[in-house]
């Protein structure tokens, strides 16, 4: 008759079952690793569509769902599209996007004159939206305020395409829905371009005064010639509307802010 031993019986399972462990975290690992496989190809395809692959400079490798993106490229736009294009892939988890701006290092002057053509651009017919860069080593911060949101939008996507600039903070504020502020600045809008001393100086295309409106106070944005026009414009909205106050914030200068 053959007799086992308890402890030979407790030693067997317990063998038995760390076996079949990691039998199956073996199995668990393989089918994550096939899985990491096909994603980084869906991955590789996509950015190989949208103009990014190592022959531009990019490079991708996927590690437990988590993208990496190293290399370089031109603006910091194209480092946001490359990002955005593999976010939603399935078996995608994060991205983690390392890419360096190839453009890194272009003077401050440069990259301040692209923004300041790509503000006058996208400002020259809103006379009730206001956006001001502020550039530091290729670092931009935006400020201000819009009534538009889209015209906010569009700014941030054209100035992640001017060379050199590798980071962008928006803190533009929209500005609130409100019919008494509408109605402020149409009072605003007629106070100051109807009046013979600002007639044909951009109502319709480089306004060279932008009005904008919150909870019914009114703030003026812009550039004129002289201080006369200046007051000019502050005393005809004072008394052209109903708004609670006015904030003048016009600069003089001979050369007009288009």
């Amino acid at each position: 008759m053959i007799r086992f031993n308890r402890n030979t019986l407790v030693a067997s399972a317990l063998t038995l079952a760390l076996a079949a462990t990691i039998s199956v975290s073996s199995a668990q690992a393989q089918i994550a690793e096939t899985g990491d496989q096909t994603t980084l190809i869906k991955v590789e395809q996509r950015l190989a569509n949208r103009g990014f692959e190592p022959a531009t400079g990019v490079y991708s490798k996927l590690n437990g769902g988590v993208v990496t993106l190293t290399g370089s490229v031109e603006t910091l736009r194209q480092s946001v599209k490359a990002e955005r294009a593999i976010a939603k892939i399935r078996g995608v988890q994060r991205v983690d996007n390392h890419l360096e701006v190839a453009s890194f290092g272009r003077p401050d002057e440069s990259i301040r004159k692209d923004i300041q053509n790509t503000l006058d651009t996208y400002l020259s017919n809103q006379v009730f939206d206001w956006v001001e860069a502020r550039v530091e080593s290729g670092q931009v911060l935006l400020t201000g305020q819009v009534d538009n949101p889209s015209t906010q939008a569009r700014i941030q996507r054209a100035i992640t395409k001017v060379p050199g600039v590798w980071r962008l903070v928006n803190s533009v504020e929209t500005l609130p829905v409100s019919l008494f502020d509408d109605e402020v600045r149409s009072q605003a809008l007629v106070a100051i371009y109807s009046h013979p001393a600002f007639v044909g100086q951009g109502l319709l295309n480089n306004p060279s005064i932008h009005i904008l409106v919150s909870h019914g106070r009114i703030a003026l944005k812009g550039t004129v010639a002289t201080l006369a026009q200046k007051r000019l414009a502050e005393s005809l909205v004072r008394s052209g509307t109903l708004s609670y106050g006015v904030d003048n914030q016009i600069l003089i200068s001979r050369r007009i802010r288009s």
